[in-house]
């Protein structure tokens, strides 16, 4: 299924668990455990039509979380979706 801006939310994991579904311009904050964590983005595995979760495509990222770390990623869709560490 196609991801159109706007139209579609995307699935956001944590150790490959779905643990949100984001529209554009939102945020999610997690309060994790420390130790290494891959965080993902794919298409909303909840979705329906043009929404639909089928295309299996994830995106992730490795980091490792210690007590009282604050990180960021940035989802992007520029031209496939991806997300990334990002100082804001």
């Amino acid at each position: 299924g196609a991801v159109v801006a706007g139209q579609c939310y995307f699935g956001v994991y944590v150790d490959g668990k779905l643990a949100a579904r984001v529209d554009n311009d939102e945020k999610v904050t997690f309060y994790l455990k420390p130790g290494r964590r891959l965080i993902g983005v794919g298409t909303d595995p909840q979705g329906g039509g043009n929404c639909s979760g089928n295309s299996g495509h994830k995106r992730e990222v490795a980091t490792w979380v210690e007590v009282g770390d604050r990180q960021t990623f940035r989802i992007s869709y520029q031209p496939m979706l991806d997300i990334r560490p990002s100082s804001y």
